[in-house]
């Protein structure tokens, strides 16, 4: 039996307290997380097809480590969920999403399914850990607890995840690990889920985009920044937050977040070499305050062989749970256990605090989702369509072209303002690519 967390040290005893980022982040997850119940076991779903997207629900191994103890961790299964074009012409990213605290991965279903058809996108769904504080821990701190208290308490609620959910950096190398194995499958020997084998087939894992939304946009991001490598966080942080991840994977390309935040106050987190980023924020003024922290306490390091690039930009009239979908942002809350209105699912908490209640309408909200998914679609096109493969023909090459420059022209427009949604965006870096040349850093 491992010791408690707080026998190592659970608290920072170096420098100040927590930023009002990770202050803001943390009152939206603990005031707003809504979900419906879990399945008790991984759902494996075979592929189903329209003429441009493909989706299935397979499942990935993954080292669990429960919170407040030191022991080893226990190897659970999570869900997976996959989305992959019907139709391509060759390889295409692949993009690891991680959902936020208390929100499932088919939450982002209109997310999903649009950047599905240009790329690879794995969603895991982790809901197998116990945030309960045993007695006699000590305390994390007054934010952190409340917090965890918030996810372990609406575990407990009726029609809610009977433990919670809350995703790690450490899901990325487990769903990277899957990848991996799937690939390297022998004939005769036991076969990978065809969802998976077919996900892992049209995968270029040489392009790999980071994707996170509240707490997990902080997940990714501690990764990326490798913040889980480091002494800026505490023992109980790392475990929780990281799980055992260390540092950024090797073929990271890009990392786009909605609503997320990065390190304590104390530190100047910065991306990879040649890894580009892309933060969008809410319109309401606690999104916008958050948006600015991470903006000025995240910088890009120019290298490498991609793009030293950020841009971040705030969504007019998106909330903090915008890019999870209209259900989850925009309609009046219920009581605990009763269904939504319109046959919706069960809601699970208040309205969300840090969005001083914050609604829209279901067209509003889904306006928001189609804007993030074209901007991090735009960032794709314009970062990773090239290099192509040596192998690629004349019509890879011009399709490559094609999507470069499409990317390049939106991204530019969001640079010089123009485009409808987004305002207040900050460039930090210069990409390198003769075809981005009008997005220059400042």
């Amino acid at each position: 039996m491992g010791h408690s967390i707080g026998q190592l040290g659970g608290r920072r005893t170096h420098g100040c307290c927590w930023t009002l980022d990770l202050f803001l982040l943390l009152t939206f997850l603990a005031a707003a997380a809504v979900t419906h119940s879990v399945a008790r076991s991984p759902p494996n779903y075979l592929p189903k097809c329209t003429r441009t997207l493909c989706t299935g629900v397979a499942s990935v191994a993954h080292p669990r480590l429960q919170p407040w103890t030191t022991g080893p961790p226990t190897t659970v299964d999570v869900p997976l969920h996959l989305a992959w074009p019907a139709r391509r012409s060759g390889l295409v990213p692949l993009v690891i999403l991680l959902h936020g605290a208390l929100v499932r991965s088919s939450d982002y279903a209109g997310l999903v399914s649009t950047l599905g058809r240009q790329a690879v996108v794995a969603a895991p769904e982790y809901s197998a850990r116990n945030f309960t504080l045993p007695p006699g821990v000590p305390s994390a701190g007054p934010i952190f607890d409340t917090f965890l208290d918030t996810i372990a308490t609406k575990g407990k609620r009726p029609e809610c995840p009977s433990q919670g959910v809350l995703p790690s950096s450490r899901l990325v190398q487990s769903v990277l690990d899957a990848f991996s194995a799937a690939a390297r499958a022998a004939p005769g020997t036991s076969r990978p889920h065809p969802a998976l084998a077919r996900a892992v087939a049209a995968a270029d894992r040489r392009k790999l985009v980071l994707f996170g939304h509240s707490a997990g946009a902080a997940a990714a991001l501690t990764l990326a920044t490798g913040q889980c490598a480091s002494s800026v966080l505490s023992p109980l942080q790392v475990r929780i937050s990281c799980e055992g991840a260390s540092t950024p994977p090797a073929d990271l390309a890009g990392v786009v977040w909605y609503s997320g935040t990065v390190g304590p106050q104390d530190t100047v987190a910065k991306l990879p070499p040649g890894v580009w980023g892309l933060g969008i924020g809410g319109g309401t003024p606690a999104e916008k305050r958050l948006l600015a922290n991470v903006t000025g306490a995240l910088a890009p390091a120019p290298g490498g062989n991609g793009y030293g690039v950020l841009l971040t930009a705030v969504a007019v009239g998106a909330g903090h749970y915008g890019v999870a979908g209209v259900r989850r942002t925009c309609v009046p809350r219920a009581p605990a256990g009763q269904r939504g209105p319109a046959g919706g699912p069960p809601l699970c908490a208040a309205p969300n605090a840090g969005d001083a209640n914050f609604t829209t309408t279901p067209s509003k909200a889904a306006a928001v989702v189609r804007l993030v998914a074209d901007t991090t679609a735009a960032a794709m096109d314009a970062y990773l369509a090239y290099p192509v493969r040596p192998e690629a023909g004349k019509g890879a090459r011009l399709e490559a072209a094609r999507r470069r420059s499409r990317g390049c022209s939106y991204l530019s427009a969001m640079v010089k303002g123009s485009l409808p949604g987004l305002e207040r965006i900050t460039v930090k870096g210069t990409p390198k690519a003769a075809g981005c040349r009008g997005v220059v850093g400042k």
